[in-house]
């Protein structure tokens, strides 16, 4: 059974995990050079948002929001209409192993960040999806009027130059209850985030 949870601190076994996964789900020509610190660095800064997949106790998917002030130096490179915004996230990676790899664990992922981005009383959280994998789609299928920008970026650096990808903003209302209880649940997540999404007009 599939299930999702916010980490916020780094242990030797689960950096491994997220390694691994990261290591199982991208071409080894997608790799960062520094994987093991970056990560590591991701999951001790109290900024970032970590979220992870797991199949009973085995962790299968990893997911990273960062401040978008964070990123926009590198990002902006590669996709020059992206705007600095301090009340913004940027979905950094995404990924779920191969045998593990479905659309429920994707929503899984970005529902639990779209709800601790409420918590945080972020407004808006920002993504690039791939279009070859259909997740450029399912996107605005699933989080609807949540959404709040969308356009196309060709030739998107990070998948090698030679795809396109949707730019997606998506607009989080506050979360104004305590959400330590339904972390790891998957259909409480599901449940707060269709309230969330109703509740946009």
């Amino acid at each position: 059974m599939l299930s999702v949870e916010a980490v916020s601190n780094v242990n030797g076994e689960l950096l491994q995990s997220i390694l691994h996964v990261y290591k199982n789900s991208f071409p080894t020509s997608w790799h960062y050079s520094d994987a093991d610190e970056f990560f590591r660095e991701a999951l001790v800064n109290y900024k970032n948002i970590n979220v992870i997949l797991k199949e009973e106790d085995t962790v299968v998917g990893y997911a990273l929001l960062r401040p978008q002030m964070d990123v926009i130096d590198e990002i902006k490179e590669y996709d020059p209409e992206m705007q600095a915004d301090d009340n913004q996230y940027y979905l950094e990676t995404i990924e779920i192993v191969p045998e593990h790899r479905s659309h429920q664990g994707f929503l899984m992922m970005v529902s639990l960040l779209l709800v601790e981005l409420g918590v945080r009383k972020i407004s808006r959280g920002a993504m690039h999806a791939r279009v070859s994998t259909g997740l450029s789609k399912l996107v605005p299928r699933f989080f609807g009027k949540m959404i709040v920008r969308k356009r196309r970026v060709e030739n998107w650096a990070y998948y090698g130059g030679v795809e396109p990808c949707d730019y997606f903003e998506i607009m989080v209302p506050p979360v104004d209850i305590d959400v330590e209880a339904l972390r790891g649940r998957d259909h409480d997540v599901f449940r707060i985030l269709r309230s969330l999404r109703n509740s946009v007009r």
